[in-house]
């Protein structure tokens, strides 16, 4: 009988910190038979690293998304072996006597290197038959080059044989066509181009493929505040060039009017843009503040308190930053969007943000290949036509 594969793992799971993990795994043994129950070896030591601790709370002001994520274990640095028998569920398994894996990029990633690593091992993932991933957008806020291996060496012929059983692998597995019959399970809030990438190059399955994607109604809604917002499409004529053209743009058009009395808050969703314009302004001699990825803790809480106190007119912000801090920027007059947040649930939080008043405005700065995160700020059907129309800027009030 042509039924096993290379190695014994078939299930890989993927998710974004511990906490998920704990919640996953909980489900999986609640589902065992009572009898079975009593046998799960190593269980005490799963509760132990993987569940909530005692100052696991969250603050009860943040948004109920943050919550949800980020109450718990937070790690992001883990991975499980689970294996199966007629008797016993055994967690903390050796990965080649696994049934399924379940780990975090960054944990699968630390064993499987880079190219020229001398201990780097993924022959484990040879033989995987379901990937499921799920809060999938998270994986962006932590690092996309770490899935990119994951996946690149995902359903590899192994570089060393484990008591392979060559006569029971099945023909399609050792023809290297185990990736065409690999179902791929991918859950995720929103859809981002990262993900459309994954999705084209990676999910090859031979039946097929489905995506299900929801019409957004957008955000605008949300937003609470008597704001004037104007969204301005930055021309550009490909991909390749999109990030200059939006430079330029920015440089020609926005930069001259950060030195007004206003203090204003500048979004930039990419840490590569956040860069370019930090040493820009630094080149202009243009003061301000910024809260960014790697700031500590000490730089942010002087830089918000420059901010509000109009000590400093200028506050930089990334989407990171955010994600993870997740803090409430008081002090706003004006707020500009150098590029639209993926999380469009950012855009609306921004601007409640704004210092109540008249004459408050926000200014959103986005390309045609900003398809996907405009139609979840303005909604589908706003998104089209202001893709299509010809008149660059389109104001919301």
């Amino acid at each position: 009988m042509q039924d096993q594969g290379y190695t014994r793992p078939k299930v890989l799971v993927l998710l974004p910190v511990k906490n998920d993990a704990f919640k996953f795994v909980s489900t999986i043994l609640s589902l065992i038979p009572p009898k079975a129950k009593q046998q799960v070896l190593n269980l005490k030591r799963f509760e132990t690293e993987f569940a909530p601790g005692e100052d696991a709370g969250v603050d009860p002001t943040k948004p109920e998304d943050y919550r949800d994520l980020f109450a718990g274990n937070t790690d992001d640095a883990f991975r499980l072996g689970i294996g199966f028998n007629k008797k016993a569920v055994k967690l903390f398994t050796d990965f080649y006597a696994s049934d399924i894996i379940v780990a975090s990029p960054l944990g699968l990633r630390m064993i499987i290197g880079t190219e020229g690593d001398a201990e780097r091992d993924f022959d484990f993932m040879s033989s995987i038959e379901i990937l499921l991933m799920d809060r999938a957008e998270v994986f962006g806020m932590q690092n996309w080059e770490h899935m990119k291996v994951i996946l690149s060496v995902l359903n590899c012929k192994p570089y060393e044989l484990r008591e392979t059983d060559f006569s029971r692998v099945r023909p399609w597995v050792l023809d290297g066509h185990a990736k065409y019959f690999r179902q791929n399970i991918i859950f995720s809030s929103f859809t981002t181009a990262d993900l459309n990438a994954l999705f084209n190059r990676h999910c090859t399955n031979s039946l097929g493929r489905v995506k299900l994607r929801p019409q957004y109604s957008g955000t605008l809604q949300a937003v609470l505040r008597q704001v004037k917002q104007v969204f301005q499409r930055v021309p550009t004529t490909s991909m390749t060039t999109m990030f200059d053209d939006r430079f330029d743009f920015f440089v020609e058009h926005v930069q001259p009017h950060l030195k007004e009395e206003e203090p204003t808050l500048l979004f930039i969703p990419s840490y590569f843009d956040y860069v370019r314009v930090r040493k820009h302004l630094k080149q202009q001699e243009i003061d301000f503040v910024s809260c960014a990825d790697y700031t500590k803790t000490s730089m942010v809480s002087r830089a918000r308190s420059d901010f509000f106190h109009r000590h400093k007119k200028l506050l930089l912000l990334t989407e990171r930053f955010h994600f993870f801090r997740r803090y409430k920027i008081r002090g706003i007059y004006k707020l500009i969007f150098y590029g639209l947040p993926e999380n469009a649930l950012f855009y609306s939080e921004f601007c409640n943000f704004i210092h109540e008043g008249d004459h408050k405005m926000s200014l959103a700065l986005y390309t045609k290949y900003d398809a996907l995160t405009l139609e979840r700020i303005v909604g589908s059907e706003r998104s089209m036509k202001m893709l299509s129309s010809q008149n660059s800027v389109h104001l919301f009030c």
